[in-house]
């Protein structure tokens, strides 16, 4: 599981969340849409992940997170 934790977004504003990965195929393998709260944070989004050995990251809104070893 890849916690997935959010802040500095617009307050109350819905955020799409992408769950990425380079197993092949390589790219988006879940997404979702949550909520933020009204100091535009959300701090229980989870991107469940099984494949050890692979790269994982997380773009919200367009904005991407470091890679992430699995």
């Amino acid at each position: 599981m890849v916690n997935v934790t959010l802040s500095g977004f617009a307050p109350n504003t819905v955020v799409t969340v992408i769950c990425n990965d380079t197993t092949p195929p390589a790219g988006e393998f879940y997404r979702y849409n949550v909520r933020t709260d009204a100091n535009g944070n959300n701090f229980s989004s989870v991107c469940y992940y099984g494949y050890p050995g692979q790269t994982v990251w997380i773009t919200a809104n367009g904005v991407r997170s470091p890679n992430y070893r699995w």
